[in-house]
């Protein structure tokens, strides 16, 4: 892309000047794979259910709930994340990512 620019300065003088850009095509993200903790069996105590963030993760539990034998579906959530080849995009996280439930089912 390429800007032809004009503007006059004090007194009888002018100058001619070029500008360019190069539009990036912003990074775009998907979700390929929701957040699944699996069965979770729960008492009247709160707890902690943990999920690794793998490709075939691991869960732990702490607190008022078990994890029972039938797992169910597990699943860490993963994104696609795509951009122009060659530039350098960061995605920043929270170092710890909380979900809570009170009450319910």
């Amino acid at each position: 892309m390429s800007l032809l620019l004009t503007w006059n300065v004090s007194g009888q003088s002018s100058a001619i000047g070029s500008v360019s850009a190069n539009i990036v095509t912003p990074i775009s993200i998907g979700k390929a794979l929701d957040l699944s903790f699996g069965n979770i069996a729960v008492n009247n105590d709160p707890g902690i259910v943990t999920l690794t963030p793998a490709s075939n993760p691991s869960r732990t539990q702490s607190g008022g709930v078990t994890l029972p034998n039938n797992t169910g579906p597990v699943s860490a959530a993963s994104f696609t994340v795509a951009g122009d080849a060659g530039n350098a995009f960061t995605i920043t996280l929270p170092e710890a990512n909380i979900i809570k439930r009170d009450g319910g089912l």
